[in-house]
């Protein structure tokens, strides 16, 4: 499975060590007294993703001059917390099997299992955050509520064809958005920045976290598990329609998209072929770039500073990263001859 590497884009060298010490941290904080609770998170707890959320917390605070401390790895710790919590209670709805290549709880321990620690580990970011400060508590539950309420949004649309962009975006910035932009906002905290500097941060994550979902629910349709360390095509067969998919709905090829949908079993390749085909992924790539956009112009104000221009850097980096590494070949074969 390709792996982004956040240090080089960042400019962060000793991310590596930082990313160590959110582990130990991890582990620490998220321990119980309870042995079956505590021997699932164990299996769980440091499987490695990309560590984006807390990655970016240590940039911020590099790119603003300060150490990162013990309060700035709780900070980081407290965010990927509530991430893999979110990362369980997702394959949950999803009734996915593997995460990371790994079983997901749901799969091998079971699904109340599942729910019970996806909520212990919630419960853990609210206690960690508590430690740090108040608004940090209050940050973190935000982030909760939001995440539940992107949830819900997403919920109440599934099945349905006729899913408006608007509702897909509102869902999405619950599910993704609020939680990287508390991220970059409990960064600048740890790093003591300026009123106008934290929204300039929260704006940032806010977008940078709306282009990273599309990016993800894109991927769904054009990558691999053997890629991704997941299944894919999980979103058609839960009937969550993305933007390609609302975008096709309400093209020419609307009526071949739906009887393709209601057809059973979906056959994700073909849909994905007719995405392509109709422009509806182009179009995706585009809204995309909108918002890495406007992600890279809310950090305008921190032109003069070298590390802050490299977070300006990262959507687009990571997007092109994306569709080099993490498309399957026959759809990167098809998108090589059409223009973005």
């Amino acid at each position: 499975m390709p792996t982004f590497n956040l240090a080089k884009v960042l400019n962060i060298p000793k991310l590596p060590i930082y990313l160590k010490q959110l582990d130990i941290q991890l582990v620490i904080s998220a321990k119980s007294h309870n042995k079956d609770i505590q021997k699932t998170i164990s299996r769980i707890i440091t499987s490695r993703g990309k560590r984006l959320r807390p990655s970016l917390v240590f940039a911020i605070v590099q790119a603003a001059g300060q150490d990162v401390n013990k309060s700035v790895v709780s900070s980081s710790c407290a965010v990927e917390l509530v991430h893999i919590a979110s990362l369980i209670h997702d394959d949950i709805i999803d009734n996915s099997f593997t995460r990371d290549s790994k079983p997901t709880i749901n799969n091998q321990e079971g699904l109340a299992q599942a729910l019970l620690v996806g909520d212990f580990l919630l419960a853990k970011a609210c206690q960690l955050a508590a430690k740090i400060n108040n608004l940090s508590v209050e940050l973190v539950s935000t982030s909760i509520v939001k995440l539940c309420e992107g949830q819900t949004t997403e919920l109440v649309q599934l099945h349905n064809l006729d899913r408006s962009i608007d509702s897909y975006l509102n869902a999405i910035d619950g599910k993704s958005g609020s939680l990287i932009s508390v991220a970059c906002k409990m960064g600048g905290l740890a790093a003591r920045l300026s009123e106008t500097e934290l929204q300039a941060l929260e704006a940032y994550g806010k977008n940078f976290g709306i282009s990273y979902q599309i990016i993800d629910d894109m991927l769904d349709l054009l990558s691999s598990e053997k890629l991704l360390g997941k299944p894919v095509g999980s979103d058609l067969k839960q009937g969550v329609y993305t933007m390609p998919i609302i975008l096709s709905l309400a093209g020419a090829n609307r009526l071949k998209l739906r009887k393709m949908i209601s057809h059973s079993p979906i056959n994700n390749h073909q849909i994905a072929k007719v995405l392509i085909a109709d422009g509806s992924i182009q179009k995706t790539i585009l809204q995309i770039n909108k918002y890495n956009l406007m992600a890279q112009n809310s950090l305008k104000n921190f032109a003069n500073n070298q590390a802050f221009t490299d977070m300006k850097h990262l959507p687009d980096a990571y997007l092109n990263w994306v569709l080099n590494n993490l498309v399957a070949e026959p759809f990167k074969q098809l998108l090589a001859f059409k223009t973005l």
